[in-house]
């Protein structure tokens, strides 16, 4: 369980120092979806953006909540499957085996492409 979720925020981490730019706003939520608590949909919104890029831990837990709340917001919620981990590695397969019949689930290099 462990090494895959270090391998997870290994792969997160070297997202981050590549992608994520000083001016870029980085969201850290504090309950199961990222729109509850915080001000996300107002500013991508306000920001003309409509896709929500999803890594993180609990694959399971926070990141489906949060996709799924996105998409019921309207946003299209396109989760990286080598930068999202869980504890229970069945919840996790499962939980990634339910968001690729809604969202985009594509991998951290895939995302690499279409950002370049």
């Amino acid at each position: 369980m462990l090494g895959r979720q270090s391998k997870a925020l290994g792969t997160l981490k070297r997202w981050i120092n590549t992608y994520v730019k000083p001016n870029d706003i980085v969201i850290n939520k504090n309950t199961w979806s990222l729109f509850v608590g915080t001000n996300v949909e107002l500013l991508l919104r306000n920001s003309g953006r409509y896709t929500v890029v999803f890594t993180g831990i609990a694959t399971d837990i926070g990141v489906e909540t949060s996709a799924r709340h996105a998409y019921a917001l309207g946003f299209i919620p396109v989760i990286i499957s080598d930068a999202v981990s869980s504890y229970d590695k069945e919840a996790h397969e499962r939980s990634l085996a339910n968001m690729r019949k809604f969202f985009p689930v594509i991998t951290a290099d895939e995302l690499a492409k279409y950002w370049s």
